[in-house]
């Protein structure tokens, strides 16, 4: 019976921050995310019937963007973007 599985995947990971003044400070972040994964089936309960080997190659590139705002004696407020992309 095939049943064989493997993958292999990378990841980096990138961050800055920035203190612009006493109030106010920007963060951002960047990511690239490889995964490439290969698999096989076959017909459950029969020997040697392979009937597929298959599998897929994906990089995936995740970014953010944030600002902080630091207001009152303990407030901290914060908004900010994300967006992913993924290609296959």
């Amino acid at each position: 019976m095939y049943q064989g599985y493997d993958y292999q995947y990378s990841t980096v990971n990138a961050g800055y921050d920035a203190i612009l003044n006493d109030q106010f400070s920007l963060q951002s972040h960047i990511g690239v995310r490889s995964y490439s994964r290969s698999w096989q089936e076959s017909t459950f309960g029969v020997l040697d019937t392979l009937k597929l080997e298959s599998g897929v190659n994906q990089l995936i590139i995740p970014v953010d963007v944030s600002c902080s705002w630091l207001h009152g004696k303990e407030n901290l407020f914060s908004a900010g973007l994300d967006y992913q992309t993924c290609d296959v």
